[in-house]
């Protein structure tokens, strides 16, 4: 068993990996589709036709979609809903999660909206969001590694920020005072085992 404490908030190294994969595929494929779709038409018979590569790319960008969405889901509980009660980067976190929103809601859309006029401008609002959304994300993770407080890498302080709420000095205290009630043994337990330990030592004797 490792002797670090994992910060409180933070996701394991390969769901973090695995989470950065799947949002830069997403980012990737709605990219080179539009490039394609506004750059790289084909001459047809009877004028400009759609690109061959474009339905495939619209096929990625779905499937990294959907997985990008259940991270997203998995990110709201193990990170936002921890450092949120903190005020801890809740302008640069709270934006990426609106974000997030958005795109969910325009990708939605995009799919069931059967209206030329308004599926044209969903689609241009989707695909602006998308474009600055690693900007947004750059600016909440420099911002969370360039200076860590104290307090998160501190066993008393991820005991408070999960037993307790933010500021509580007697939630802290009771916590502590549980797990040291729990980690120690009672006195009867101690008053079983002298018991127990004369009997054998008796009968060995016999």
């Amino acid at each position: 068993m490792s002797g670090t404490v994992q910060k409180p908030g933070s996701l394991g190294r390969l769901t973090r990996l695995t989470l950065y994969g799947a949002s830069l595929g997403v980012w990737f494929s709605g990219g080179l589709w539009l490039l394609l779709h506004n750059f790289f038409l084909r001459r047809g018979e009877f004028g400009p036709e759609v690109n061959p590569l474009e339905p495939w790319c619209l096929k990625v960008h779905g499937a990294f979609a959907f997985a990008a969405v259940w991270f997203f889901g998995l990110l709201w509980g193990v990170h936002v809903t921890k450092l949120w009660p903190l005020s801890w980067r809740r302008w640069s976190g709270g934006a990426m999660a609106g974000i997030v929103a958005l795109l969910t809601l325009t990708g939605y859309l995009l799919y069931y909206v059967g209206d030329d006029k308004v599926r044209s401008l969903v689609s241009v609002l989707h695909w602006a969001i998308g474009l600055v959304a690693p900007l947004f994300f750059a600016w909440h993770r420099i911002r969370f590694r360039r200076k860590v407080p104290r307090p998160f890498l501190d066993a008393l302080s991820f005991r408070r920020l999960f037993h307790a709420k933010p500021g509580s000095a007697s939630g802290t205290k009771k916590s502590e005072a549980e797990c040291a009630r729990t980690s120690m043994p009672s006195r009867v337990e101690k008053a079983e085992r002298r018991t127990e330990t004369a009997t054998i030592a008796g009968g060995s004797s016999r």
